[in-house]
């Protein structure tokens, strides 16, 4: 996987908390932003009840299960980015 760079501002408060989650783990500052990220988009709540996935094959959709899915994530991906 390439990585790519990012700034990132914190307030005063937030970095003393993230330099201190950084020693207790004995990792970087970014490696822990990383872990966190990571760790909310494996979020239990992103996964479709067996209901769902009932009815899925009834609409009419050009899309496959798997790319209504990602759609469905990006969408709520979007609106946790939006409200924070």
């Amino acid at each position: 996987m390439k990585n790519k760079s990012s700034s990132v501002t914190l307030d005063f408060e937030t970095f003393q908390i993230a330099e201190k989650l950084a020693k207790l783990s004995n990792k970087s500052i970014p490696d822990i932003i990383k872990g966190l990220i990571k760790k909310q988009w494996n979020r239990s709540d992103f996964n479709i009840t067996k209901n769902v996935k009932k009815i899925s094959g009834i609409l009419k959709t050009d899309y496959d299960y798997k790319t209504l899915r990602d759609m469905y994530i990006a969408e709520k991906m979007e609106k946790v980015v939006v409200n924070v």
